[in-house]
């Protein structure tokens, strides 16, 4: 790879956040494909349902104001049957409205078109009911009854469709978007636990290995061993661009001990002359002359080489604070890829709390569903208490139509009203069964979501368990990035440390310089004057035993470097 550091670095964390984002975006969607089915469950469906057992009861009420208004004539029973069969209207309306499915609409059209028909044969029957009332009773057993038990059963069969089709189907529809959602999020979470893991083993192993390498060599470089082959780092970051920069001042830092070493031994060599020179002062002049001349040659020489090397020492310096310099760069995108990283660990955090989030809003529709489930069981207990109301009204109906035929002819018209009154009676009896059976079917597929739920439940909660075992896998992450920072501070110490010896030892060849042209300077004048050197020959003699111990001292220093 040829990209820096940094872009290393963002790159994976980049990578790793959009697997995340993309695990949150579809869990989301998918929470909000299971809210709409439950809502069509409880809502619509449900609405439906109750629209059709309000058809049922507006039916049976309409068609028994009809018997009462045939038995007594009453106007308000009339009104009873105008409003109920409004109230179907009302109804049919609304369901309309709510349906979604062609089903639900055709079977709703059909109970509004016979509901319209009751209503025109019932104000046909009604008005003939004053002319002529044998043939209306008639008409309204043989017409107006199927056209009622034709809009019953439609009901009926709309609330047993409804309650055991349509609402078993989209609760099972519900749970399979459910199920489905959850192992799609729980193999996105693994995989970018997977992914994330994997870039931190990757970039970590990428960073550290040739910094290791490098910081092995510096520190080699930095106990004086300069033998070493160059280190091969691949890539063109700034670890390879530090590693070639080493290379160049280790090279250069190599020639020029090499040179100063040279320079050493000519110089010691020279002092060592000089030394003798004085000792035999006592030779002719013009030996002491022509051992001046050389030495003076000597130690020319050696200026122009101790020149040379303090320009390459100058030249190693300056590449050592480049390297330096890089090292500082190193460390602060080191340290600015830390502060990225716990970025993204902020960002793992709240991609955790939203799924705590959905954990919490699939409970709760757990508890709504439960008090459903509760009030149907309400509506199952007041169903009963009808069901015996009509039980009783029925036997009280008995009762009066066995008076009114002991009565005789006098509790004939008693009779008949005790009649349709028992009548009445098992029908409110029937219709509270029907409701009754109707109940127990809401309960049961009310149970089945309950079910449901708890299993929606216990798979948000694993979701949950993965995404904070992703947190964990990231914060390890973290903590290796962390401490990958004191082996780079290491690192830029020790190139420091090199910087320093290196100018102590170009110090050290500058005072050596000024040292060597000092004496060449002397040599000359003693070469120009033959009887003034042999007074000063003391002064060149002590001056020569500080020359050879400046020598020493920088072969000494140059020791402490292994070149071969």
């Amino acid at each position: 790879m040829n990209f820096n550091i940094r872009m290393k670095l963002i790159s994976s964390f980049v990578l790793v956040s959009l697997l995340f984002g993309l695990s949150s975006v579809f869990t989301i969607h998918n929470v909000e494909d299971t809210k709409k089915s439950y809502d069509y469950i409880v809502n619509t469906a449900g609405e439906l349902r109750s629209l059709a057992q309000s058809i049922q009861t507006d039916s049976a009420v309409q068609i028994s104001a009809f018997r009462a208004y045939m038995l007594y004539g009453d106007a308000k029973y009339k009104t009873q049957i105008y409003d109920a069969n409004s109230r179907i209207d009302a109804a049919v309306k609304n369901g309309l409205e709510l349906a979604v499915l062609e089903e639900s609409k055709k079977r709703l059209k059909e109970i509004g078109e016979a509901n319209q028909q009751f209503k025109q044969v019932t104000v046909k029957v009604m008005n003939s009911y004053l002319s002529n009332k044998k043939k209306a009773a008639e008409e309204g057993v043989t017409i107006i009854l199927p056209v009622s038990e034709s809009i019953t059963s439609q009901a009926d069969s709309m609330a047993e469709w409804m309650g055991g089709t349509v609402i078993p189907d989209n609760v099972k529809k519900a749970g399979d978007q459910a199920h489905a959602g959850l192992i799609a999020v729980i193999v996105i979470s693994t995989a970018a636990a997977l992914v994330a893991l994997a870039l931190g083993s990757l970039v970590s192993w990428f960073l550290t290995r040739p910094l290791i390498r490098l910081s092995a060599s510096v520190k080699r470089v930095a106990e004086g061993d300069l033998t070493g082959d160059k280190l091969v780092i691949r890539g063109r970051d700034e670890i390879h661009r530090l590693n070639e920069a080493f290379h160049e001042m280790t090279v250069g830092l190599k020639e020029m001990i090499g040179g100063i070493a040279g320079s050493a031994g000519q110089l010691a060599a020279s002092a060592e002359q000089l030394k003798v020179g004085a000792q035999q002062s006592g030779k002719a002049a013009e030996t002491v002359a022509s051992a001046i001349q050389e030495i003076a040659g000597g130690a020319e020489m050696t200026t122009v080489r101790l020149d040379q090397n303090q320009n390459a020492l100058q030249e190693v310096l300056g590449g050592a604070k480049l390297i330096s310099a890089g090292s500082e760069s190193v460390l602060q995108f080191s340290r600015q890829t830390f502060g990225e990283a716990e970025d993204g660990s902020r960002y793992v955090e709240d991609n955790l709390n939203q799924m705590r989030f959905i954990h919490e809003s699939v409970q709760r529709s757990n508890e709504v569903i439960g008090s459903l489930s509760g009030r149907s069981r309400q509506i199952g207990g007041i169903l009963k208490v009808i069901a015996d109301l009509a039980r009783q009204t029925n036997l009280l109906a008995l009762n009066a139509a066995i008076e009114a035929a002991r009565a005789g002819e006098h509790g004939k018209g008693f009779g008949v009203v005790a009649g349709e009154v028992r009548a009445l009676a098992e029908q409110s009896q029937q219709s509270a069964k029907n409701i009754a059976a109707l109940i127990a079917g809401i309960q049961q597929d009310t149970e089945a979501s309950v079910a449901i739920m708890s299993e929606v439940v216990a798979g948000a909660q694993q979701g949950l368990s993965i995404s904070e075992l992703t947190s964990e896998k990231f914060s390890r992450i973290l903590s290796g990035t962390e401490n990958m920072i004191p082996h780079i501070e290491e690192m830029a110490a020790v190139v420091k440390q090199i910087t320093g010896s290196i100018q102590e030892v170009a110090d050290s060849a500058s005072q050596i310089a000024g040292i060597a042209q000092s004496h060449a300077a002397g040599s000359e004048e003693a070469a120009a004057s033959t009887e003034e050197q042999l007074a000063s020959m003391e002064e060149i003699h002590a001056s020569a035993s500080s020359l050879s111990a400046m020598a020493e001292e920088m072969k000494r220093m140059v020791d402490r470097f292994k070149i071969e």
